[in-house]
C-alpha cells in the first residue's frame, strides 16, 4: 500500500493534469479555499448563541487566575484573553483556551458550566477576556494580577463534596466559590468538583478583596460558599470556620438533564 505522502504526491499530480493552464489551477485552489471558508462560516452561524452568567474572576495571585461562568445552554465556548482588549472580526481563527474539564475529558462535549486557568501571566498586568461561541461573543471583561509576593507556607485546607438530588451520586464538574467575610470580604477562590463530586480549596493564601496581603482568619469569621451548577441552579450556605473539615455535603436541588 503506497505511503500517505505517495498518495498526496499522486494526487496533486492527477489536479494538476485536470487544470493544464496554471491560471485555471490558481482559479481552483481559490475556489476550493473560499468553498473552506463559506462552510466555516456557515458553521459557526450553527452555533447555539448562549447567554452566560457574568465571568467571575477567582484565584488572582501575581502570575495565575481562574475565569468561571455559567451559561443558559450546553456549549463549547472558548475563552480569548490578551492585554490589548482588541480581538479582531474572527478571533476564532486562532485557538482560544478550552475550559479545564475540556482537557480531561472528551472534547466535543458541551458544557454550562465553565472554568478555566490561566497560567504564565504577568505580575500587576491588566488582561482583557471575552467568550466566543460560533458567531457569538460575550462582553468585554477585564482583570488584574496581583504583585509579587512570598505564598504562604502552612496550607489550611478545606474541602466537601456536592452531590445529585438523589443524595447519593456525585455532582461532577460544578464551581465551588468561596469568600470569606470579617468586616470585609476576601478574594475569591474557585473549583470544580471532581468526577466523585469531592471540591477543595486552601485558606492559608487567601488574600483580601483587591489586595496581596493575607485575609485575616478570627473564630468571627465567616464562610461564604456558592455552588454554581448551571442547568441545575446555584446554591448558596454560610458556615463557620469550625464546620469546614469537612463542609458538610451540599445536595443539589435540580437533577441533571
Amino acid at each position: 500500500m503506497p505511503a500517505p505522502n505517495s498518495i498526496l504526491r499522486i494526487l496533486l499530480v492527477k489536479i494538476s493534469s485536470l487544470f493544464k493552464s496554471p491560471l485555471k489551477l490558481l482559479i481552483f485552489a481559490i475556489g476550493t479555499m473560499a468553498l473552506v471558508l463559506v462552510l466555516w462560516l456557515i458553521s459557526l452561524t450553527l452555533e447555539p448563541h448562549p447567554e452566560i452568567k457574568s465571568i467571575v474572576v477567582s484565584n488572582v495571585s501575581d502570575r495565575s487566575v481562574t475565569l468561571s461562568w455559567a451559561s443558559n445552554l450546553p456549549t463549547k465556548g472558548r475563552l480569548y484573553v490578551n492585554k490589548s482588549g482588541k480581538f479582531g472580526v474572527f478571533p476564532n481563527l486562532k485557538r482560544g483556551l478550552l475550559d479545564d474539564q475540556l482537557q480531561v475529558f472528551d472534547r466535543n462535549i458541551r458544557l454550562d458550566t465553565h472554568l478555566i486557568t490561566l497560567d504564565g501571566l504577568t505580575p500587576e498586568t491588566t488582561y482583557f477576556a471575552r467568550v466566543y461561541q460560533g458567531i457569538w461573543s460575550s462582553k468585554l471583561y477585564s482583570f488584574k494580577t496581583l504583585p509579587t509576593f512570598n505564598a504562604a507556607t502552612v496550607p489550611n485546607p478545606v474541602y466537601g463534596k456536592i452531590l445529585e438530588p438523589d443524595r447519593k451520586t456525585p455532582a461532577a464538574g460544578v464551581i465551588v466559590y468561596l469568600t470569606l467575610k470579617n468586616a470585609t470580604n476576601s478574594a475569591t477562590l474557585a473549583v470544580l468538583t471532581t468526577a466523585n463530586g469531592a471540591w477543595q480549596l486552601d485558606l492559608a493564601n487567601v488574600k483580601v478583596n483587591g489586595g496581596k496581603e493575607l485575609f485575616p482568619l478570627t473564630p468571627a469569621t465567616t464562610i461564604k460558599l456558592v455552588v454554581e451548577a448551571g442547568l441545575r441552579g446555584q446554591i448558596q450556605a454560610q458556615l463557620k470556620l469550625n464546620q469546614l473539615t469537612p463542609v458538610p455535603d451540599i445536595v443539589l436541588s435540580k437533577a441533571k438533564q
